[in-house]
């Protein structure tokens, strides 16, 4: 069986590959020594792409049951986007006068992610650093003699502040498995 390049959109015999190189590089060096067109790199792209795909690829790191490291920065991202907008519609909803603290607890986590360049393991610390202040302002408000005053706020603030520090912590730990998949 014989092989054929199609460089001047003819078919014409090439010699074996040259050893220690794969059929793409010898064709590219072949039309490096010869007045090649545009037209014929483009005649080539077909054939390289073939070849390209029968060398095997390595096999990518995978982090949880298969999820790479860009859809588990995408999932911490999805996790931080969701809590931030539950704790708005929360507020919204309650309109009990602590809106201020919640939306400050949203300014820190775009204010961490930002300062930590939107990098996996800076943004797992800003979830984390986050939650906690999620919890901090959760202690404060079921504290707070208005909350004390009104039947069941208190049990209501703490549910409250234990569901949306659990989704930030959900956050925290996506970013922190895409932080450790690109660490190889």
């Amino acid at each position: 069986m014989s092989r054929y390049d199609v460089t001047d959109f003819g078919r014409r015999e090439i010699e074996p590959p040259m050893p220690n190189r794969s059929r793409t590089q010898v064709i590219v060096a072949k039309a490096e020594g010869s007045f090649c067109t545009i037209f014929s790199y483009l005649a080539h792209a077909e054939f390289i792409a073939l070849c390209e795909k029968e060398r095997p690829r390595r096999q990518e790191r995978t982090v949880g049951g298969g999820a790479n490291k860009r859809t588990t920065y995408r999932l911490g991202v999805a996790a931080a986007v969701l809590t931030s907008f539950l704790s708005l519609w929360a507020m919204v909803v309650r309109d009990d006068g602590n809106g201020a603290g919640f939306i400050m607890l949203i300014m820190a986590a775009a204010v961490g992610s930002a300062a930590a360049s939107f990098q996996p393991a800076g943004m797992a610390r800003a979830m984390l650093g986050v939650a906690a202040m999620q919890l901090l302002l959760g202690a404060l408000v079921a504290t707070a003699p208005s909350t004390a005053s009104t039947p069941g706020g208190v049990v209501k603030i703490l549910l409250f502040t234990v569901l949306f520090v659990a989704l930030w912590l959900v956050s925290a730990a996506f970013f922190r498995a895409a932080a450790k998949s690109s660490r190889g």
